[in-house]
């Protein structure tokens, strides 16, 4: 059947040739079917389709709505991007749409994309569980000002509050602990820096002298040492020096003051007074040296022995000392020693040719200066 010269509308009240034809119109049910015999909907298309030599292809430019009950669609490379590689995906109902320059390999249904090129962000990248990057690829973050302090990267937590941020100098900006690798201590968790030739491995900066600017914790989360901003390092325990062993290990370093005070080994204070009594230590390790000075201005009712007490730490040995001006009426003074004695906390005077008596209290005199130093240990 052919027309030709057609002036109006073509009315096929019957249909196009007979049942089985190329062309099937079924009037009775509004179809029309291309290449069968019975089409099932307005129109259907039978499977032998050819378009511009591509047999079974459909190649289509635009969809509109929903898209749900379609089957059996594959796109191309370039299916979802026009020639300048930007994509454009009707993000939401109000026709927004978002465009961006992507290459991808393939896009799930998950919403995963794997990417054979990079991904540039125009303002934010939101990744709701996370950026895994596999087979030893890499994330690049490119500054486009030219201000150091530009942050490039910012963490946040899930108050939206800043915790971490990478400058564009390449500093780094915690607002709390850095941990690496475990949030506790951890000897198998450690930083190791390396400073170039001339340059510093770590450096702290406080803003007060007296903060800590680097801290050691131990197994309980307490200082087992620090530095402080000033420069002076605080240890909880001993430190060794030159090696490993006992020997090299001093566990306390102390300077400080003490009262001396010159008594008798009997009798009792009574009216006794002391002028300008003076006692300075400085303790490294065991090892203890003393300075004393003390000048009697009265003698009160001691009587006995003669010592000087008040030492801030007990001796463990006798130990002797250096006596250099004593307070005493006898012209043998000079024949006169000083010796801490083991378990105790004061000095006595040696006398005698052999230093090896007792000189009494009775024998020094008011007004005058005693000076002495020992060196002992505990």
């Amino acid at each position: 059947m052919a027309i030709t010269n057609a002036s109006r509308v073509a009315d096929f009240g019957s249909g196009i040739g007979t049942e089985g034809a190329i062309i099937q119109v079924d009037n009775t049910n509004a179809r029309l079917g291309i290449g069968t015999a019975n089409p099932q909907a307005m129109l259907q298309v039978g499977t032998g389709v050819s378009v511009y030599g591509n047999s079974g292809i459909v190649s289509a430019t635009s969809f509109y709505g929903s898209g749900a009950n379609l089957t059996g669609i594959s796109v191309d490379s370039t299916a979802l991007k026009d020639s300048n590689d930007v994509v454009r995906v009707q993000a939401n109902t109000s026709g927004a749409v978002v465009t961006g320059i992507v290459t991808a390999t393939s896009l799930s249904g998950a919403g995963t994309a794997t990417f054979a090129g990079p991904l540039n962000v125009g303002n934010e990248l939101n990744a709701g569980s996370g950026v895994n990057v596999y087979g030893g690829g890499s994330i690049y973050i490119r500054q486009t000002g030219t201000g150091s302090a530009d942050k490039l990267l910012i963490i946040q937590n899930n108050n939206s509050a800043e915790v971490a941020n990478l400058n564009g100098a390449g500093g780094a900006t915690f607002a709390g602990d850095m941990n690496i690798g475990s949030p506790t201590p951890n000897w198998a968790s450690r930083l190791d820096v390396t400073g170039g030739t001339n340059q510093s491995a770590i450096t702290a900066a406080v803003v007060s002298n007296t903060y800590k600017c680097l801290v050691g914790l131990n197994s309980s989360g307490g200082d087992a040492f620090y530095v402080s901003g000033e420069g002076k390092g605080y240890f909880a325990g001993s430190v060794k020096i030159g090696g490993t062993a006992a020997a090299n290990e001093m566990d306390e370093y102390e300077e400080g003051t003490f009262t001396p005070t010159l008594y008798g080994s009997t009798g009792s204070a009574g009216s006794a007074a002391d002028l300008h009594p003076y006692g300075q230590y400085t303790k490294i390790g065991r090892l203890v040296h003393a300075r004393i000075q003390i000048v009697k201005s009265n003698l009160g009712s001691w009587t006995g022995d003669l010592r000087i007490g008040g030492l801030p730490f007990t001796s463990a040995t006798a130990t002797a000392g250096s006596l250099a001006m004593y307070p005493s009426a006898n012209v043998d003074a000079a024949m006169r020693g000083i010796q801490i004695l083991a378990g105790t906390t004061y000095c006595v005077i040696m006398k005698g040719s052999k230093l090896d008596g007792l000189a009494p209290y009775s024998e020094i005199v008011t007004g005058y200066y005693l000076q002495a130093a020992v060196t002992y240990h505990v």
